[in-house]
């Protein structure tokens, strides 16, 4: 429970941290998706055969993705400001925001599961298996980086 926890808040965070970046400032988000992008074509040692395939299946995952969220956040966050704060929800709309969160976590699983799917019959195992732990890492580099920018 502990773990789904710290996941669900994780995939919010970056969510947040990615819409963030893309309304203050489309730089901010077109530098972290080079990034993103040399990371991982780093990690996987795509042939160029391989990263044609590759990039666009990935591209449309993440466009999905940040779309999701960044709607998903949207809602909610309208939702709370009608009612001035969490704390002045009542019960019952807190339940339905929460359960929203968690359509939109089933939502990313499934465009995930799909999109693996796709990509198995481009990239080996080694290479699907390098991409999870890639995602991770550059997202935990993201934390870092914001963390020392702002000196926390």
């Amino acid at each position: 429970m502990k773990k789904t926890k710290l996941l669900f808040t994780f995939i919010v965070l970056i969510g947040t941290v990615f819409c963030f970046a893309q309304k203050k400032d489309g730089h901010h988000y077109e530098k972290i998706k080079t990034l993103k992008i040399n990371y991982i074509s780093d990690k996987l040692n795509l042939t160029p055969e391989e990263a044609e395939k590759f990039w666009p299946i990935f591209n449309e995952y993440e466009k999905f993705n940040r779309n999701l969220r960044s709607s998903g956040i949207r809602s909610v966050k309208a939702e709370i400001d009608k009612y001035g704060s969490i704390d002045a929800l009542p019960e019952e709309i807190a339940l339905e925001l929460s359960r929203i969160f968690i359509k939109i976590n089933d939502k990313l699983a499934t465009n995930k599961r799909n999109t693996f799917e796709k990509l198995e019959s481009i990239l080996s195992p080694r290479q699907l298996l390098a991409l999870n732990f890639a995602e991770i890492e550059f997202n935990k580099e993201v934390l870092r980086t914001l963390k020392k920018k702002h000196g926390k």
